[in-house]
């Protein structure tokens, strides 16, 4: 049981460690793109781009 425990622990901080990568490569690129002066997407061309992700992850 413990050791059940012990790895679940371990996967959960390593689940968190990608996550805040994650979530710190996507600022950086934001803060990237405002850097460089690029107009920000309309809302419209954000839920474009994000209906097409979703439709490649399925």
């Amino acid at each position: 049981m413990a050791i059940a425990i012990g790895l679940l622990v371990i996967t959960n901080l390593f689940t968190l460690y990608l996550l805040l990568g994650t979530h710190y490569r996507f600022k950086a690129l934001v803060l990237y793109i405002v850097k460089k002066g690029y107009t920000p997407p309309t809302k419209d061309d954000l839920t474009e781009c994000i209906k097409e992700c979703v439709r490649e992850k399925l």
